[in-house]
């Protein structure tokens, strides 16, 4: 009875934790089991349903923040390590070989996009630095403009004379 008891206050525990997650996929199809078994179901079957439904949702979204809390909840032992070509199938087609070498294949294209990356971005940079100049210059030029118009408009209402 104090098993089920501390079980109950653990689940309880992450139905408010898991509040703090609402943004991740995984929250509100784990929220439904976990309710269920707060609920004070406790028929077998419906138990039995509950932490399958629970089971099914940790492995679709492994990396929920609270898994392995849930997990420790459910008596569901520890999260099954994913082999390298699993892990290479969920981010992108391979190219089916050596997994290894699918991984520094995967590297080097990241290494060469993120050079080209960093080229525009020093691009931008030249052009941005050329339009701070230019706009400055413009500003420079407005500002000169501005007092050669005022000069103007006290020479032509006579408040500077001018002797021509």
């Amino acid at each position: 009875m104090d098993d089920e008891r501390a079980n109950f206050e653990a689940i309880a525990a992450l139905l408010e934790e898991m509040e703090a997650f609402l943004d991740h996929p995984a929250t509100v199809p784990l929220h439904d089991p976990l309710y269920a078994l707060l609920g004070g179901e406790r028929d077998r079957e419906a138990v039995a349903a509950a932490r399958r439904a629970a089971r099914r949702v940790l492995e679709r979204w492994p990396d929920h923040p609270l898994a392995g809390r849930v997990r420790q909840a459910l008596g569901l032992g520890a999260a099954p390590e994913p082999d390298l070509g699993e892990v290479l199938a969920r981010h992108g087609p391979g190219g089916g070989g050596d997994p290894v070498a699918e991984v520094a294949r995967r590297l080097a294209e990241a290494d060469r996009r993120e050079a080209i990356l960093r080229e525009r971005v020093r691009l931008l940079e030249a052009e941005l630095a050329g339009a701070h100049r230019l706009s400055n210059g413009l500003a420079a030029a407005g500002a000169l403009a501005a007092v050669f118009a005022v000069v103007g408009g006290l020479v032509a209402l006579g408040l500077i004379p001018v002797s021509w």
